[in-house]
């Protein structure tokens, strides 16, 4: 899909950088999270981190650089890669995968690494994991966030999203837009003067997302094209399955 899209809006503009946004909870915890998590996932976080998450991750990253001259890889790790609620931020079994996966690309394609450029947690200072601060067409500011730092009321994370927004925009590096996920909802709007991009999620069959909290929406991904004058332009849905009208 990301091919074909960039195939077609190339014919009148163009397009040289991916910034490659990867949000977290690529790895599923074994029991860190809730009660019987242990239970409900069907590779352990070796399989997971090491033996086949990095082969499909960086194979991806190498695909994409058969589309794109270059790629800005960023990255901040969600909360169920954390080990426990007493160990570092830094030990996220995200954080570690990310940094396998580099490695993966340096090793598959050393030429290629040449243009990517990496923004992973454990580039940034203890304390700073949480979130990847940005510049977009040299312009525009962008903020990457997981998105368990914002509470939701009855499962609707609206008023929490306002309160942290504007609370990040007193402390941290100027943005425009926010990219999170963690609410496995596709969503997009305004708050205090910036852009709130909440992006679903590839899974879609969380047994306890759907039994606590009634949440399983589509899985999709999606892609955005900015330019120098108008920052965001275009939002475009990555359907990751068929879909169908409600019956």
């Amino acid at each position: 899909a990301i091919a074909e899209i960039v195939r077609l809006r190339r014919t009148y503009a163009k397009i040289d950088v991916l910034n490659l946004l990867i949000g977290g909870d690529c790895i599923e915890g074994d029991g860190n999270i809730f009660p019987g998590q242990a239970h409900e996932i069907d590779q352990d976080f070796v399989e997971q981190a090491i033996k086949f998450g990095p082969e499909r991750f960086a194979g991806a990253v190498l695909f994409l650089l058969s589309i794109f001259p270059k790629i800005r890889v960023r990255a901040t790790p969600g909360n169920h890669g954390r080990q426990g609620k007493f160990t570092a931020m830094r030990n996220n079994a995200d954080s570690l995968f990310y940094e396998i996966v580099r490695l993966c690309v340096k090793v598959a394609n050393p030429e290629a690494e040449k243009r990517i450029e990496w923004d992973l947690p454990l580039d940034r200072a203890p304390g700073d994991e949480w979130f990847s601060s940005f510049k977009i067409c040299d312009k525009w500011g962008g903020l990457l966030v997981h998105g368990d730092q914002i509470r939701g009321l009855l499962g609707f994370p609206w008023y929490g999203y306002g309160k942290k927004v504007a609370g990040w925009a007193s402390c941290l590096p100027p943005f425009d837009y926010v990219f999170a996920g963690h609410f496995h909802t596709q969503a997009a709007f305004d708050l205090h003067g910036r852009h709130v991009l909440s992006t679903g999620s590839p899974e879609s069959d969380n047994a306890y997302a759907k039994e606590n909290m009634a949440a399983s929406g589509s899985p999709k991904q999606r892609m955005c094209f900015f330019n120098k004058k108008y920052g965001l332009i275009s939002d475009n849905p990555l359907h990751l399955s068929d879909i169908s009208p409600n019956r």
